[in-house]
C-alpha cells in the first residue's frame, strides 16, 4: 500500500530531498510571482468563497468575486515501481468581472525516475466564464481556456487547453460534478485529454466528501507514447473558516500506467 512506504528508508530520504527541493521552488515562486502580487494586492470585502471541491481538475461552476483574490496550494506524492514523485503546485484566481475571474498556477514536479532526478516547473494562465446555472433538467456549465507561459515554444509548447465543467444536484446534499479537458500540443499536434465524474456529499456544514472516476490520456515527451491512466478518487473538504478550506485526497490508480497518489491542500480567500 502506498501509505507503507512512508517506512522505507528511501522514501524517507527522498522525503529530506523534498524539502531541500521545497527550498528552491520557494525561492523561484516568489521571483515568478512577484508580478501576480503587485496585480492582486487589493481584494474586495464581505465575499463567499465559490471553493473549488479538488485542485485543479475538478472545479466548482461560479467564479470568484469581482476584485476577490482566491489561492489554492496542495503538495502531493505518489510512487510508481521503485519511482517517487513529489509536487507543489500554486493557484491563484482572481475576479476581474461577473461570471469571469483569471486563474494563474505555477507547479512544480520533482521525480526520482530511471533518468535520475527530474524537476519540471510550468506555470500557467487562463480564463475562467461561469456560462449557465444548472435547471431541473439540465446541468450547469463553466468554461476555462488556458495556455502554458514560456519563452521557448519550440522546447516548452503553450499548449492550449479548453475545460468544460458541470454540475447536476441530485438532492440537498448529493450532487453530480466533473468535466472534460482537450489540451493541444502546437508543435507535435497531439491532442490529450481527461475527465473526472464524481459524487459529491454535503456530510455537514463544515464536511464534504466525494467519490469518483478519472481518465487522463497524455503522451511521454521522450517517445510520443500514449499514455492513458484511470483512478478512483476520494477525498474531503473541511471548512476550517469562513475563508481557509483544507482538503486532503486520494486517487487509487488502476492499472500499471496509473499510480497512486496521495495530496493535501490548502486554499484561502484574501481580502
Amino acid at each position: 500500500m502506498l501509505l507503507n512506504n512512508f517506512n522505507n528508508p528511501k522514501v524517507k530520504s527522498n522525503i529530506v530531498k523534498y524539502l531541500i527541493w521545497s527550498k528552491h521552488i520557494q525561492k523561484n515562486l516568489l521571483k515568478k510571482l512577484f508580478f501576480l502580487i503587485c496585480i492582486f494586492f487589493f481584494s474586495g470585502n464581505g465575499s463567499t468563497l465559490y471553493s473549488q471541491n479538488k485542485p485543479l481538475d475538478n472545479g466548482d461552476l461560479e467564479v470568484v468575486n469581482k476584485k476577490d483574490l482566491q489561492s489554492e496550494t496542495y503538495i502531493s506524492y505518489s510512487k510508481r515501481g521503485p519511482y517517487d514523485t513529489f509536487g507543489l503546485n500554486t493557484y491563484l484566481r482572481y475576479g476581474i468581472q461577473k461570471n469571469f475571474e483569471l486563474q494563474v498556477e505555477w507547479s512544480s514536479r520533482r521525480s526520482d525516475n530511471f533518468f535520475g532526478d527530474d524537476i519540471t516547473e510550468i506555470a500557467s494562465v487562463g480564463i475562467k466564464a461561469f456560462l449557465t446555472d444548472e435547471s431541473k433538467y439540465f446541468p450547469g456549465f463553466s468554461l476555462i481556456g488556458s495556455i502554458n507561459l514560456t519563452t521557448d515554444p519550440d522546447t516548452n509548447p503553450i499548449k492550449p487547453a479548453i475545460n468544460v465543467l458541470f454540475r447536476k444536484s441530485i438532492s440537498s446534499n448529493f450532487k453530480l460534478t466533473g468535466n472534460y479537458q482537450l489540451i493541444l500540443n502546437e508543435q507535435s499536434g497531439d491532442l490529450s485529454n481527461d475527465f473526472a465524474v464524481n459524487l459529491d456529499v454535503d456530510i455537514t456544514n463544515w464536511l464534504t466528501s466525494y467519490v469518483g472516476v478519472k481518465g487522463v490520456k497524455s503522451y511521454t515527451i521522450k517517445d510520443k507514447f500514449a499514455l492513458k491512466q484511470e483512478y478512483v478518487e476520494l477525498g474531503m473538504l473541511f471548512w476550517v473558516t469562513e475563508r481557509l478550506r483544507i482538503y486532503p485526497f486520494y486517487d487509487y490508480g488502476l492499472g500499471d500506467d496509473s499510480e497512486d497518489i496521495i495530496s493535501i491542500g490548502i486554499m484561502y480567500l484574501f481580502n
